[in-house]
């Protein structure tokens, strides 16, 4: 089946940036800012994945026991209150089973009033979605991908994104085992010699490694798509 990867920090009211794989990841519509007409046509007969950048999330581990959904969203929050600057009433809190290693949840956490003005957004577009997830889960532990803006980052000292002046103070000091991943459209001055190139865009990079990682839904709980809590 092919599955349709919207970029969600380029959608605006006449286009996204688009990119449509088949079930091995081959391109069957190429990476392109297309206008919203086009895409619609796309999804007939395709999955969408909506692709937000970590640069709206931030990923937490908690120690807990695997629970009940019911009770997992409730102790959640509350065993995160103290490492979060903002009020976790106003946060939506995404995990699953897949991602529970070792006694530890990780949790992706993102303001709440933001996925739901996304959601309302793609919906009054008419552009229908099955999944709303984040670019960093296209990485593995101990990858760095260079994107266009910065950096993607999945090391044991941070987890997420960081913008290019930040990223390149940051690499300076980075782990020597981490893969450090660079593309035709890379952040210039991010550049190191250890870098492995990838002859395409880091935005198809991540499209065919979400395809394969199976990342984590943010429409979940009272977010979920279709619920009518939504």
């Amino acid at each position: 089946m092919t599955t349709c990867f919207l970029f969600a920090q380029y959608l605006d009211e006449e286009q996204c940036l688009c990119l449509c794989l088949d079930e091995k990841a081959r391109v069957e519509a190429p990476l392109l800012l297309r206008p919203l007409h086009e895409i619609r046509a796309l999804q007939l007969n395709a999955k969408t994945v909506v692709v937000l950048s970590a640069e709206h999330c931030s990923f937490q581990k908690v120690a807990l026991p695997w629970l009940s959904e019911g009770k997992a969203r409730a102790a959640i929050p509350y065993a995160l209150e103290d490492q979060l600057a903002q009020n976790v009433a106003t946060l939506h809190f995404a995990f699953d089973r897949q991602h529970y290693r070792k006694n530890e949840y990780l949790v992706a956490v993102i303001d709440k009033t933001f996925l739901v003005d996304l959601m309302n957004r793609l919906n009054r577009l008419e552009l229908n979605f099955d999944t709303i997830t984040v670019d960093w889960f296209a990485l593995k532990e101990k990858e760095i991908c260079i994107t266009d803006t910065g950096l993607l980052m999945n090391t044991r000292d941070f987890n997420g994104a960081l913008s290019g002046e930040v990223g390149e103070s940051f690499l300076k000091n980075v782990e020597d085992k981490s893969t450090l991943y660079w593309f035709n459209d890379s952040f210039p001055a991010l550049k190191i010699p250890s870098s492995k190139v990838i002859h395409n865009f880091s935005s198809v990079w991540i499209a065919e490694r979400l395809l394969l990682n199976n990342p984590m839904n943010l429409c979940q709980g009272e977010l979920r798509h279709g619920n009518r809590q939504e």
